[in-house]
């Protein structure tokens, strides 16, 4: 794959393999890397099987690719696919990799695949997959960080040197890798020593500014911002197969006194208990959340399609006390202040999309 450039950072410029090759080094790709591997199993061994994948499923797949990415006519999707050096064909050969993946049952055994080791052609294909599956997006926003809180963060010697061994030792562990082996690793990746210290400085820094910003004070004038999104909900919630079985459920639930778990267990139902944020319920949903009681029901479809029963628990105002508000205070800390950095250093080469 000829790589395509995707921002800039002073005379630094960034492209896909960087990005990916990042997401491997700070551990974020490894999920993303299993699952692409079993989609490959899946997809040679419906080859084997001579299988053929229904052409409507791939049609519908390949409009999902278009719709996700705001692409409406094939003039934009022309333009979007040749700005990263893909093709049509390209993705065809994803959309039919992710009907397998989907459909079919997956192999005894999925062949396990060290990153690292997978030959080049293979890397290329897992860096279409997350392109097209709108993965890289979101690789490409966290990099960004890292670089630009690099390029403004002026830190002491002291504080960096730590920080640094900090980073070096968390990624050992993370990797399992030898620290011996480490340059033979890197030749595999198609990378030198600079190229690790250079990642551990960014990461390093990127530690140092997120300390910097998670702050009591920034957590309680955030707070007081986001109150009423961040009010918090327990609940428990049930899947059902129509909107006729969650209205019928509701009755069940509010007429006839049955508890949740009693309903489960005549109709074989599974119960999912929760804790929720107000801001994590559809738009249109919010007002009816907050404006319910504790023991209230309340049915609803959410956006895939799910008919589903939800009972409030308990319902209270956020506090820092709580491990949710507090996480998510501190990821609009860290948000807005990245945010704030990248737009003053970095220099977008590529339409951004979904992380704009």
């Amino acid at each position: 794959m000829q790589a395509f450039y995707v921002f800039a950072a002073g005379d630094e410029r960034i492209d896909a393999t960087d990005v990916v090759d990042a997401a491997w080094f700070r551990g974020d790709l490894q999920p993303f890397w299993r699952e692409f591997l079993a989609g490959i199993a899946c997809e040679r061994l419906a080859d084997e099987e001579g299988s053929e994948p229904d052409s409507e499923a791939l049609q519908t797949l390949s409009e999902d690719f278009r719709y996700a990415h705001d692409l409406i006519t094939a003039e934009e999707t022309d333009a979007w696919l040749i700005s990263r050096n893909l093709t049509l064909n390209d993705l065809t050969d994803y959309a039919n990799r992710r009907y397998w993946r989907e459909r079919a049952i997956a192999p005894s055994q999925v062949p396990e695949i060290v990153y690292l080791n997978a030959e080049p052609d293979l890397r290329t294909l897992f860096i279409h997959d997350l392109l097209f599956g709108g993965r890289f997006d979101e690789l490409v926003r966290l990099l960004s960080w890292r670089v630009a809180g690099s390029v403004a963060t002026v830190m002491p010697d002291h504080a960096l040197s730590g920080r640094l061994e900090e980073e070096r030792t968390r990624f050992f562990q993370r990797t399992a890798l030898a620290p011996g082996r480490l340059s033979e690793w890197l030749q595999r990746l198609g990378r030198d020593g600079p190229w690790f210290e250079t990642l551990l400085e960014q990461e390093s820094r990127y530690g140092w500014n997120c300390d910097q910003v998670r702050t009591a004070e920034n957590r309680a004038r955030t707070l007081a911002a986001l109150r009423l999104s961040l009010t918090c909900f327990d609940v428990e919630m049930m899947d059902l197969e129509s909107a006729d079985a969650a209205r019928e459920a509701c009755l069940c639930l509010t007429v006839d006194g049955l508890s949740m778990e009693a309903l489960a267990g005549q109709e074989h139902y599974w119960i999912e208990k929760r804790e929720l944020l107000l801001e994590a319920f559809p738009q249109e949903l919010q007002q009816r959340f907050l404006s319910a009681e504790s023991g209230e029901v309340l049915q609803f479809i959410t956006s895939a399609d799910r008919f589903q029963v939800c009972r409030i628990l308990n319902k209270r105002e956020p506090a820092m006390a709580d491990e949710s508000v507090l996480a998510r205070l501190d990821a609009e800390l860290i948000a807005t202040h990245f945010g704030n950095l990248v737009s003053k250093h970095i220099v977008w080469l590529l339409n951004r999309g979904a992380h704009a």
